[in-house]
């Protein structure tokens, strides 16, 4: 019985274990959504979103090299084919992106520039709903560049889950070390006073 659609042992081995990772990192966000934040164990518990987000990143770093084993290795590219998807891209980044930046600009504007901030905005979003219709009637069937996007996404989500969390997990483990050397003072500044603890 196969359990993936992976096409060979190692892939799927990949895939199950980008799964474990997966689920650990949801369980660790949740119990850092959850779990106590008074105490050492509060200060401990600080890094558990960290931990959840670096188990969130060895996940996307496991599916990366199944989804391009799966999606593009040894794909034959049509150079028309390949042209044609990243003329769409270019065009509707222009007409639906730069063109909204526009329009958001001139609207802002129209304190100032009056009808015509008005009239530029209208205009600039009719470049949106044109480049729509045109589509709408000559579709992109993004066959090599929907791939590789993907493959792209879990990659630099990988990496900046992992560098991101990392950064700030580190600086807070140096605190805790340095706990135990701290005076008096600057640890009841992080832990309740016995007072509190004898109250609750």
């Amino acid at each position: 019985m196969r359990f993936t659609v992976a096409g060979n042992r190692g892939q799927a081995a990949c895939a199950v274990v980008g799964c474990v990772f997966l689920f650990a990192a949801l369980g660790m966000l949740v119990y850092g959504r959850f779990c106590t934040s008074i105490g050492m164990a509060g200060l401990y518990n600080r890094a558990t979103p960290g931990i959840g987000f670096i188990l969130f990143g060895v996940a996307m770093a496991c599916f990366t090299p199944c989804f391009y084993l799966q999606r593009m290795h040894r794909a034959h590219i049509d150079a028309a084919q390949l042209g044609s998807e990243l003329k769409g891209i270019v065009l509707g980044f222009l007409c639906y992106g730069v063109a909204f930046i526009f329009a958001m600009g001139a609207l802002s504007s129209a304190d100032e520039t009056g009808v015509v901030g008005i009239a530029l905005a209208i205009a600039f979003g009719a470049v949106a709903v044109c480049y729509r219709r045109y589509r709408k009637k000559n579709p992109i069937a993004y066959k090599h560049t929907g791939s590789a996007a993907l493959v792209a996404f879990c990659g630099a989500m990988a990496a900046f889950s992992c560098a991101r969390r990392s950064s700030t997990i580190l600086p807070m483990a140096e605190s805790v070390a340095m706990i135990p050397m701290a005076p008096c003072t600057a640890i009841h500044g992080v832990l309740p006073s016995a007072d509190w603890w004898r109250s609750n």
